[in-house]
């Protein structure tokens, strides 16, 4: 129904027409943005801008959730993405109806750096648009809508004074006095991740300002590395743009607040890494704080993307469908290894089976101390726990990832979800081969049972006999599938109870396959594969951006 829904909007969008048509591939990128504004839908709305150059799935997913953003909160007619040379990109809009500008560079020797390239576009070719009056919203990638976005463009309106509002970010400063040698402080600064800019005089001269100071930058630093192909080199020069047309010519900007527009990695910072369990916990919390959009900058290679999806910023029809066949288990935190050979044991299932795996948030023992605990249990978020190593841009184990809210969010935002299905497996000593679990779910239908929650044979108490021993059968049942459905997966027993009753067993290991079932795949799940570092460990260092899974 929402991906219906989401085909028809992007199908309306006023350049689609244009896009495949000579005269849409003659415009500049300035008379595109220009083109939008004029459009009767876009009269009381900025254009979105974006900025792409896909370099593997997982940056797919960040443009497909821009698109989607937008058309759930009604704004994808005044959307635009900027491909960046990038033919790749052209051809995924087109297959999915995203509007997208193919931006060239015009340059004739080498062809620049992608980052390079962005900066052009950024400082020069954009603040023409604005030059004629075109308001826009520039969004990296990374950012993602909580709510409706028209909260931020009606304040923005409502106080035409303001040339520019941005995005709120800290920067750490160490204290080196002698008193307080070796404390932090932080001091807020612009973050142009969210940058919304009227279309005026001074917000152009503002951009003349910072075009300026990037062509005259020095090429290459004093380590031999070119300048402009390294990532924020533009963001600098806006920054100290902004600064000097406050100072010198009356450029006004305003900062949305951190409540309504938070950085990922300072929520966690400041309120706790338990918001990283995501779903209904960080539901809440954000609600309470009236924020409507999130930004995981300083979230990495996987984690920038499962950032949004633990935030429940993330959209994409495709991605939450409710018939996607899925696989998951229950894991506890024994230690480091035994937590790897499970995971990569699920993964191989997951690929063998042709199921996207949903890595739980892990269960850890009550003595656990360095990290705060959801209702009185030790918890780590599941994105923090497997690395997956690539090649080219591309995982060495093709498993996709999903997170434990995947089955909330579509009851809460797309299609009720199916009832889980509950494989028995036996674990332990002398139970079954990892071979034999696979056979068991292949042979399950996924048409009709898309959720598979593995999960193994009790043992029950040898004082239950006959219709008690069937209810208590009954109640762990009923207790696993509350465990799968809940956003964050909380667990019937403490982790104590668990492992003393025999209540948690091992997944089976990689190593139970025979030598003659041992593929390419089982070698490519053990090198693709580890823990990420420091699980339940606290943060490393003064912010986030210090500890995330490498």
């Amino acid at each position: 129904r929402e991906l219906l829904v989401a085909n028809r909007a992007l199908v309306e969008h006023p350049f689609f027409p244009l896009m495949e048509t000579s005269t849409g591939s003659d415009m500049s990128l300035e008379q595109v943005l220009v083109f939008l504004k004029t459009q009767p839908v876009c009269s009381h709305s900025p254009v979105f801008l974006a900025m792409a150059s896909v370099g593997d799935e997982l940056y797919w997913q960040l443009v497909q959730n821009f698109f989607y953003s937008l058309v759930k909160f009604n704004y994808s007619s005044c959307s635009l993405l900027i491909c960046v040379s990038d033919p790749s990109c052209i051809a995924q809009c087109h297959s999915h109806s995203f509007p997208c500008f193919d931006y060239r560079s015009n340059s004739s020797a080498v062809l620049p750096s992608v980052m390079e390239q962005i900066g052009v576009v950024k400082l020069l070719h954009i603040p023409r648009a604005i030059q004629r009056g075109v308001d826009i919203f520039m969004l990296d990638l990374d950012v993602g809508f909580l709510a409706n976005p028209k909260h931020m463009i009606e304040a923005f309106y409502a106080t035409p004074v303001v040339d520019i509002m941005v995005q709120q970010d800290y920067i750490f400063v160490m204290n080196r006095s002698l008193a307080g040698w070796k404390t932090w402080h932080t001091e807020p600064l612009p973050n142009i991740g969210l940058l919304l800019l009227r279309g005026n005089d001074r917000t152009a001269r503002m951009f003349a300002i910072a075009w300026d100071k990037y062509t005259k930058m020095a090429r290459i630093n004093e380590f031999g590395v070119d300048e402009k192909s390294m990532p924020g080199r533009d963001q600098n020069h806006v920054l100290d743009a902004m600064r000097i047309g406050r100072g010198t010519f009356g450029l006004k900007y305003a900062y949305f607040s951190n409540s309504t527009a938070p950085l990922l990695d300072k929520l966690v910072y400041f309120h706790g890494t338990v918001h990283e369990l995501g779903g209904e916990l960080m539901e809440r919390f954000l609600f309470k704080e009236r924020s409507v959009a999130m930004h995981t900058t300083c979230y990495e290679k996987s984690t920038k993307v499962m950032g949004l999806k633990y935030t429940n910023a993330f959209w994409n029809p495709h991605y939450y469908d409710h018939l996607r066949p899925t696989l998951t288990k229950q894991l506890l935190f024994i230690d480091n290894k035994q937590l790897q050979d499970e995971v990569r044991a699920l993964a191989w299932l997951a690929v063998r089976t042709n199921r996207s795996l949903i890595i739980p948030n892990v269960l850890g023992s009550e003595s656990i101390s360095t990290l705060a605990k959801y209702r009185n249990q030790s918890l780590w978020p599941g994105f923090r726990v497997a690395f997956l190593n690539t090649v080219k841009g591309r995982s060495l184990v093709q498993v996709q990832v999903l997170e434990p809210s995947f089955y909330w969010r579509l009851q809460r935002d797309y299609d009720p979800p199916p009832a889980p299905h509950i494989l028995y497996f036996a674990g332990g000593r002398g139970g079954e081969s990892l071979e034999a679990v696979r056979a068991r779910i292949a042979a399950l239908a996924p048409d009709t049972y898309p959720r598979v929650v593995l999960h193994p044979k009790q043992r029950t108490p040898r004082s239950l006999q006959g219709p008690s021993r069937s209810r208590w059968l009954e109640e762990q049942e009923r207790q696993v599938g509350l465990w799968a459905n809940h956003s964050i997966g909380v667990f019937a027993a403490n982790y104590s109870t668990m492992l003393a009753q025999g209540l948690y067993q091992l997944t089976p290991s990689l190593r139970s396959l025979k030598q003659r079932q041992r593929d390419a795949l089982a070698e490519d799940v053990i090198k693709g594969i580890r823990n990420c570092m420091r699980i339940f460990a606290p943060p490393k260092g003064n912010r986030t951006c210090f500890q995330i899974c490498d």
